[in-house]
């Protein structure tokens, strides 16, 4: 609205005494807009890192309410993955939501009422442009969501990988190092074609709605400047409508970024419900105040992959102060017996 009056008041019909105004309103309405964007940016920046540190704060509570078998089902990669960069991908991801939404939400239903004040007919014109952009959203944001998904797997089954190396680096030593070279590599080859192919679909997104906005502002320039020549429009109102138009589409661009990141953050979510969903330890009310008799146990089996059991029908006393030996090969059970004694292990049966 300053720009069209700057123009079609000030410098068409060369009134220089409402200069100085329009300058002073441009300057306040500048000074206003960096105001909000400041507090707006700064309080939700805040809010971000609140949840995020509660929700870090849930997950490791979580973590340590999660029963031992549960918790060996799943690879230390991918606990790592879903601790640090679930985590960090749902913070980066959510820096482009709540307020740049409501704010580029507002913004665009203002815009779209200030360009129909100005030529409903120029408007209608721009609308032709909402079936591609809808279209090209609809294929690049679930082009995002897969890619994103297939990185936060490729991401947990490296960090499992490296995890691994890490915790038997003395038995390492002892391996070919080309045979864990091309491990590594195949794993970080994975883990390359995930991040690039989601960096690539979404520039490509991008590229593809710039386009379609050069196109279409070039057919509105045509059609208005047409006008402009055979007086049906000022020369103020067009070029203020090209310069609201141009300030519309940057905020539908943003919102339609904002939505694909959705769809890439909806993986993200589904991973850290994933671990928030986990079964939790139960009991742990009565305190342990030692042994009174004996220990006894009785038929006590406990299963293992693929059918076969670990520890079946095993029959045990042990009187209290007795000093009892467990003898047996590796992988016998012994330290499986002392586990479900311990009450780590419960999926037994018996007693």
């Amino acid at each position: 609205f300053i720009l069209k009056n700057l123009i079609d008041k000030v410098l068409v019909a060369k009134n220089f005494e409402l200069l100085k105004v329009y300058i002073i309103l441009l300057l306040l309405a500048g000074v206003f807009k960096q105001i909000g964007f400041l507090l707006s940016e700064l309080t939700y920046k805040w809010v971000v890192v609140k949840i995020i540190t509660d929700l870090r704060s849930s997950v490791f509570r979580k973590l340590l309410k999660v029963p031992l078998e549960v918790f060996q089902n799943r690879q230390l990669g991918d606990w790592l993955g879903r601790l640090t960069n679930d985590i960090r991908s749902f913070k980066d991801y959510s820096e482009g939501f709540g307020v740049k939404v409501v704010r580029e939400l507002f913004t665009s239903i203002f815009l779209v009422v200030v360009l129909i004040y100005f030529d409903w007919k120029l408007f209608l014109l721009f609308l032709l442009t909402v079936p591609f952009l809808i279209r090209i959203f609809s294929y690049f944001g679930g082009k995002r969501k897969k890619y994103s998904k297939l990185y936060q797997e490729s991401f947990a089954d490296f960090l499992g990988f490296v995890s691994n190396i890490l915790e038997n680096f003395e038995s390492v030593k002892f391996f070919k190092h080309r045979f864990l070279k091309r491990l590594f590599n195949q794993r970080l080859r994975n883990l390359f074609k995930a991040e690039f192919k989601s960096i690539l679909y979404t520039a490509t997104y991008l590229s593809s709605v710039e386009f379609i906005g050069y196109l279409f502002a070039a057919l509105i320039l045509l059609y208005g400047g047409w006008r402009v020549a055979n007086g049906e429009l000022s020369t103020g109102t067009f070029i203020s409508f090209i310069g609201t138009l141009f300030l519309l589409y940057n905020s539908l661009q943003s919102l339609q970024r904002t939505a694909v990141n959705f769809r890439a953050l909806e993986p993200v979510l589904k991973r850290i419900e994933e671990i928030k969903a986990l079964p939790e330890e139960s009991g742990g009310s009565k305190l342990f105040k030692g042994l009174k008799e004996k220990i006894e146990v009785s038929k006590l089996t406990y299963p293992a992959e693929g059918g076969h059991y670990i520890l079946k029908k095993i029959n045990l006393t042990v009187p209290k102060g007795a000093k009892v030996l467990i003898k047996g090969p590796s992988g016998g059970g012994k330290s499986t017996l002392l586990k479900v004694l311990g009450s780590l292990y419960r999926n037994y049966k018996g007693s």
